[in-house]
């Protein structure tokens, strides 16, 4: 292939990730969770913070929730998308697990949908694998929702673990 068959790199955020900059913000969450499909939701209220990183190209979320323990762990999300190979991709890290996960996906209808199905950078407890699975929807200037849902068998059947209902504050 010659020099002048090859394309420009396409620069700067792609429209993907752009689409998701309504997002970007200070947020207070109605946070419900639960550690198994049987046990009840328990709500809370916390705040989140969005912001854009390296000109919008991806979007750092922060925030901290509350434990088993009593204690609470802090959260940073990171989301983008590899224009090369179509798919989105976000990464969980955390204050008290010290976890790099990594989910992968894309848009199922209205729904954005990323899983650790494929990257395997999964919580262990015991004899027992956690997948996650991300889905964020009704994404709006005003708000969103994001459910977080556990798979304890490789993703063939998963329980909401986590909701969180997100409102602007500005």
């Amino acid at each position: 292939m010659s020099a002048q068959e090859l394309s420009a790199p396409e620069y700067g955020p792609p429209p993907q990730i752009q689409k998701l900059h309504s997002m970007i913000g200070e947020w207070d969450i109605q946070f419900e969770s639960r550690g198994a499909p049987e046990e009840t939701f328990k709500s809370y209220q916390t705040t989140s913070s969005i912001v854009p990183l390296l000109n919008g190209a991806f979007l750092q979320e922060r925030f901290s929730i509350p434990i088993s323990s009593g204690q609470s762990v802090e959260l940073v999300g990171i989301l983008g998308y590899d224009r090369y190979r179509e798919i989105y991709r976000f990464a969980w890290l955390d204050d008290k697990y010290a976890i790099f996960d990594v989910h992968e996906g894309n848009w199922d209808g209205e729904a954005l949908v990323v899983d650790n199905l494929r990257s395997a950078t999964t919580f262990l407890f015991g004899d027992l694998e956690f997948h996650s699975r991300m889905t964020w929807r009704e994404i709006s200037p005003a708000g969103f929702l994001m459910e977080s849902d556990l798979s304890v068998d490789g993703g063939k059947t998963w329980f909401t673990q986590a909701k969180g209902r997100y409102l602007r504050k500005r």
